[in-house]
């Protein structure tokens, strides 16, 4: 049995998605190669679509599409004159044109949508449709039907970054990093409270942006007047993400839309390097995430009211009664290896409605070589960090 990937972007094709430098390389989706191990062991080779042959293809080849390639007529549009310009193909066109082509050919299709509505508005309001399509969809938010089956991954994998960046020393204040990007709904997304935030925080000494695409105008007039509010913090696109967000005591991690169950990287990383995150984002985030590992945006009124409390938590740790070598202290119970290590072993009791399922990517390879081969059996699984497999 062989199953290939359909992934979203072109950095990933020939097998570089299953790459280990995934600090090399930040869009590296970890979580694939915890898959691919995951079906090595039963004997099913796993490999990105570029590297499927017509000509060598098999019975029960399998085609796992990791985000629906939906493309409104606009953007199709501008696809086109893009391509033209550049004198190539685009990615999402190459996409669109492989799953139009081959499907038949493949015995099962299974989606893997890892994007909310508010980026793939078009996939949601036509899941019954994709019904037709695929034979199984797994979805990042929960409450669709149609069917689907809800999932979420923690994508650079915490084992392995825990150790290097968690005890960097914390010197600076707070940091913001996202990419500048324009939701294609407006329908529960958290960009305009984004930009909010840059608004107050810039003002603010030891607040830094970091991102893709801040250097230009937000795509939105709407939001163009925040332009002068990004000019004063912005500091540049990181080169790596772990080496820069480890210098700060606080992140503003503000997901890009409110739907239940979404919960992306954002807060995962930051616990990884030691960082308090500022969540805003997933209404359920608690049912998910311990409520001692984050600071909840929603209880505080306003930034204003959020900065003289983030003040009070650094009084406390420069007076060492919030250190993190205090017995009980507030980093000490959320933030120590031990403790983010525990939280993830708790995915090992396999419960589907556990809080660390989340965290548990063995757990979600399962579930999918369940759906693609059903009555595999599995052995436990361990995580990255806990030995040999």
């Amino acid at each position: 049995m062989r199953i290939y990937i359909l992934p979203s972007g072109k950095e990933a094709l020939g097998d570089a998605m299953f790459a280990d430098d995934r600090e090399g390389n930040p869009r590296q989706l970890g979580f694939w190669k915890t898959f691919r191990d995951a079906c090595r062991r039963r004997g099913i080779e796993v490999h990105t679509f570029d590297l499927w042959l017509p000509d060598e293809r098999a019975e029960d080849d399998i085609l796992l599409v990791h985000v629906h390639p939906e493309a409104p007529f606009l953007r199709r549009a501008i696809q086109w004159i893009r391509s033209w310009y550049r004198r190539e193909r685009s990615c999402a066109s190459e996409r669109r044109r492989f799953l139009l082509e081959n499907a038949e050919h493949f015995k099962r299709r299974i989606l893997f949508h890892a994007e909310p509505p508010v980026v793939t508005p078009g996939v949601y309001r036509n899941l019954a449709k994709l019904n037709e399509l695929y034979e199984k969809i797994f979805l990042t938010c929960r409450g669709f039907g149609h069917g689907s089956e809800y999932f979420n991954y923690y994508a650079d994998g915490a084992g392995d970054i825990t150790t290097p960046y968690f005890d960097e020393p914390k010197e600076k204040f707070m940091v913001f990093m996202n990419a500048n990007n324009f939701p294609h709904s407006f329908r529960r997304e958290l960009f305009g409270e984004r930009l909010r935030a840059i608004k107050y925080w810039s003002a603010v000494p030891g607040f830094d942006l970091y991102g893709h695409r801040w250097d230009k105008m937000p795509r939105h007039p709407l939001f163009w007047h925040y332009k002068k509010y990004v000019r004063r913090s912005f500091r540049g696109t990181a080169g790596g993400k772990m080496p820069v967000i480890s210098k700060y005591k606080f992140m503003i991690c503000y997901e890009n839309c409110v739907y239940d169950g979404y919960v992306s990287e954002k807060i995962f990383d930051c616990m990884a390097a030691g960082v308090i995150p500022v969540y805003l984002g997933a209404p359920d985030i608690s049912s998910l995430v311990p409520e001692s590992c984050f600071i909840d945006r929603r209880k505080f009124q306003s930034d204003e009211e959020l900065h003289h409390f983030l003040l009070s938590l650094t009084a406390e740790a420069s007076r060492g009664s919030c250190s993190r070598s205090g017995e009980g202290s507030f980093f000490t119970a959320s933030f120590s290896p031990t403790a983010w290590r525990g939280i993830c072993s708790r995915g090992d009791s396999g419960s589907r409605s556990s809080p660390a399922f989340l965290f548990a990517v063995g757990h979600t390879s399962i579930c999918i070589i369940r759906t693609i081969s059903p009555g595999t059996t599995s052995a436990p699984w361990r995580f990255p960090w806990s030995g040999s497999r």
